[in-house]
């Protein structure tokens, strides 16, 4: 992995001026940018181009595919010295930090993890998995029908040929994803579907609700596979609302190219949440935005 170097404050690329950087990953850096002609703020997204597979040209491909307001929007792309990198909106901050910053209500966490839902759903609908679903990946946005937008499509995968209509196999010979976040599927390098993003998000949504998952300060991957394969679904989903364990049961019995019932999932959700007397028209997102 190359190392980068921070940009400093000032750098001109192409018509952007650096303002500062937002945050730094395992192979790139985001950086609030100021478009010098217009004075619009932006994000700017670098990776370096001397890698041999580049994850930033791979999200710059599906984002040109998606077309949704609950995705991030290619404004340009390039390559900078030996950097490359595209520009897409600002937003604010994602639902990891929100939730780590203060403890939230069920009637505001439930509504989240719900709005994670149907962008996965979109998502799916689409034909791409993301294959690196958590919290910090859902960014809160002033938008009256997406309040969430999800970022950071470089493992993400076209998982339907657009013009058949089949399923597409890949063979997956490592890793992919965040391993607090992962399926156990994930963990042991099959390839991915549409079921392990779900995954994914029961297990965001159990921490965006409780706080903490049972494998949040376990570092040896033998003994983190071995946790969630232990821990049954009722304990999982002790804390949370009972649907959670119900979807978790559901799609453990799913196949990788099994299509989830998402109506289905979204029908019991919808009901949860009216038995627990939560109305997703009474959230303050503006709240969470700023």
């Amino acid at each position: 992995m190359t190392n980068l170097h921070e940009l400093p404050k000032g750098t001109k690329i192409g018509k952007y001026r650096v303002e500062f950087l937002v945050g730094a990953g395992g192979f790139g850096h985001v950086y609030k940018v100021i478009d010098i002609n217009t004075k619009q703020n932006f994000a700017l997204k670098t990776e370096s181009s001397e890698i041999s597979h580049s994850f930033l040209k791979n999200e710059i491909s599906c984002l040109g595919h998606l077309n949704d307001s609950c995705f991030p929007s290619v404004r340009d792309s390039g390559q900078y010295k030996n950097l490359n990198y595209f520009v897409m909106n600002i937003y604010g901050k994602s639902i990891g930090s929100v939730c780590k910053a203060e403890k939230l209500s069920l009637d505001t966490t439930f509504p989240i993890c719900y709005k994670m839902f149907t962008v996965i759903h979109t998502l799916h609908d689409r034909g791409y998995i993301h294959r690196d679903i958590k919290p910090s990946n859902f960014l809160v946005q002033l938008s009256r029908n997406d309040q969430l937008v999800l970022i950071d499509f470089g493992l993400a995968l076209e998982y339907i040929d657009a013009d058949t209509g089949e399923l597409i196999q890949y063979q997956q010979f490592r890793f992919a994803g965040t391993k607090k976040y992962a399926s156990i599927f994930s963990h042991k390098n099959n390839q991915l579907g549409r079921r392990d993003d779900l995954i994914s998000w029961i297990y965001s949504s159990i921490e965006i609700i409780t706080g903490s998952l049972p494998w949040s300060n376990c570092e040896n991957d033998d003994e983190l596979l071995h946790l969630k394969e232990s821990i049954s679904p009722e304990v999982l989903c002790k804390n949370v609302p009972v649907i959670f364990r119900k979807i978790l049961k559901y799609l453990l019995t799913l196949k990788q190219t099994d299509n989830p019932s998402y109506k289905l999932i979204d029908k019991h959700l919808r009901k949860s949440m009216k038995e627990n007397n939560i109305d997703l028209d009474t959230v303050n997102w503006n709240s969470l935005y700023i």
